[in-house]
């Protein structure tokens, strides 16, 4: 199995084994989709990606979590959960305005 590269584009890091994958989507309209359904309590990773500066999304925090995480243009972040997802998640940009969650189903 090859790895292609883009000019430009840093590689990303293979799927842990056993985790599901949600991709979010940092745009002008906030965070995209809204709200996402995850597996009850099976290891989870989200990975946001910001696509744009026209946003005030430049950092997410989730409930429950001290410290937000940077969100750089075009580079995804991915956070795990290793525990999964019990209930709903919800998470906020940096600034408060923006926010999505994640809901365990």
């Amino acid at each position: 199995m090859g790895l292609a590269l883009t000019a430009g584009c840093a590689p990303q890091p293979a799927a842990k084994p056993g985790f599901a994958e949600i991709a979010i989507h940092v745009t002008s309209d906030g965070f995209v989709p809204k709200s996402v359904a995850a597996p009850r309590g099976k290891p989870v990773t989200i990975v946001m990606t910001r696509e744009t500066d026209e946003t005030c999304a430049k950092q997410v925090v989730f409930a429950g979590m001290d410290e937000p995480r940077d969100l750089p243009l075009h580079r995804a972040v991915r956070i795990d959960f290793p525990n999964g997802i019990a209930d709903t998640l919800r998470y906020v940009c940096g600034m408060g305005m923006e926010h999505g969650e994640i809901v365990a189903e």
